[in-house]
């Protein structure tokens, strides 16, 4: 491994001697796997650094306050697209809380920059049942919100509790009438005790979208397997693969007696509300978070009669999927010819929270000289966490365009329209390859 990692380290300096990088974006971003555990668990925190890492670690003893730091793992990633170089460092930190309640992970320093402090909470540990005994698998399930709007994101929290090795295992999805399920991201994997047996815990995340108002019926899945015939805890070369079940040393089990299981979580009943009737016209989009924001081909844009400019339109939501979020409006005028790109939709997890993106880029060309006023854009948006109406605004910008009025035949027009297209296109590689 040793070895693996110089090698790595000398392939990394050998490219950044032969590649110059062209103004990387610089940013941290932190966050945790988890942001409620109960006691005796761990979590991990993931810090990302974009662009040229910083020299040295953050210094890990802020952490000791509230938690033990039980290891931390670097790695360095690097992407070559089109030419354009983009770096990535991150450390992982596994994190024992040291006592229950709400914790903070401080900020820290990474370079020049700070990360933002992250509160977790901490639940008591899960006691022993009133018999003394505690079961050989069992799941336990959450929902959060206990209600939604309708097409608002319910996060379901699926965990399966192991103290003996599951063969052959076999897990369903939870099922929704009039509902969209859609699974976030990979397993989590972590140990907790409860009484006095310790267990193994699976972690599985759904986002769900129901799409009508009235009662909302979950069903939780089903989680089946043969155990040992015996309540013996299970091996340490019991192990989990990625998003899924292996199994255990088949050398340690071949001569086991097994028995089937089948457990399945409590099912739930959600409330879900109409659209308010305060919450205008236009597409419904409830979400925890929702943003407009634009930007150009060049910084600060120059517009000249008969050259393209490319804009970009960008809509981030927080609890809405890509394909949730509508077109944005181009504004209409004859002094521009407008040529809109093709719409692209992204979604991606982030703490049992979808975030989804609609991008759209427009290549504006001038047809006379002046100046000239973008008008602004409002998108209306339903903030979740406020229960109240919201916009999400780009400002109304003033461009200057300079030159001389160009010809308005057909024969003249057509190349500039081809430019324009291919300057969008061009555009739309280099922002993808970032």
């Amino acid at each position: 491994m040793m070895m693996k990692r110089w090698v790595c380290i000398l392939l990394l300096g050998l490219v950044q001697g032969l590649w110059v990088y062209p103004a990387l974006a610089q940013g941290v971003n932190a966050f945790v796997d988890r942001d409620t555990v109960a006691e005796g668990e761990t979590l991990r925190l993931v810090i990302e650094v974009s662009g040229r890492g910083p020299s040295s670690d953050p210094d890990w003893s802020l952490l000791s306050q509230d938690f033990q730091v039980l290891g931390t793992d670097k790695s360095n990633q690097v992407n070559i697209t089109n030419g354009t170089m983009e770096a990535k460092t991150r450390w992982i930190v596994t994190l024992a809380p040291q006592k229950t309640g709400s914790l903070t992970i401080p900020a820290l320093t990474v370079g020049d920059q700070q990360t933002q402090a992250i509160v977790i909470k901490v639940t008591e540990a899960g006691a022993a049942s009133t018999t003394g005994a505690t079961p050989d698998i069992f799941i336990e399930s959450e929902v959060k919100p206990d209600t939604a709007y309708v097409q608002q994101q319910l996060t379901y929290v699926l965990r399966i509790y192991y103290a003996v090795t599951p063969h052959g295992p076999q897990l369903s999805d939870p099922k929704a009438a009039d509902a969209l399920v859609e699974r976030l991201g990979d397993d989590r994997q972590y140990t907790t005790q409860r009484g006095d047996r310790r267990y193994g815990v699976i972690e599985r995340q759904y986002a769900i979208f129901p799409q009508s108002s009235g009662t909302l019926s979950i069903e939780s899945p089903i989680f089946s397997a043969q155990i040992p015939d015996t309540h013996q805890q299970s091996n340490s070369n019991n192990f989990f693969g990625q998003g899924g079940f292996i199994g255990p040393d088949p050398f340690n089990s071949l001569f086991q007696t097994v028995r089937p299981v089948q457990v399945r979580g409590q099912p739930f009943q959600i409330t879900v509300k109409p659209r308010p009737s305060n919450s205008g016209g236009g597409a419904w989009l409830p979400a925890e978070n929702l943003t407009a924001t634009e930007s150009w081909s060049s910084d600060p844009p120059t517009f000249r009669v008969g050259e393209p400019v490319t804009r970009t339109l960008t809509l981030k939501a927080r609890g809405l999927t890509g394909a949730q979020l509508p077109e944005l409006p181009l504004p209409s005028s004859a002094d521009l010819k407008l040529y809109p790109d093709r719409s692209a939709t992204d979604t991606q997890a982030n703490t049992g929270v979808v975030v989804g993106q609609r991008e759209q880029k427009i290549a504006l060309v001038p047809t006379r000289p002046g100046t000239f006023q973008l008008p602004e854009i409002r998108i209306p948006w339903w903030d979740t966490q406020a229960d109240a109406p919201r916009e999400a605004i780009v400002p109304a910008r003033k461009i200057t365009v300079t030159g001389v009025p160009a010809p308005s035949t057909p024969a003249q027009s057509a190349p500039v329209q081809q430019q324009a297209t291919k300057n969008a296109g061009r555009s739309r590689g280099t922002e993808r390859g970032r």
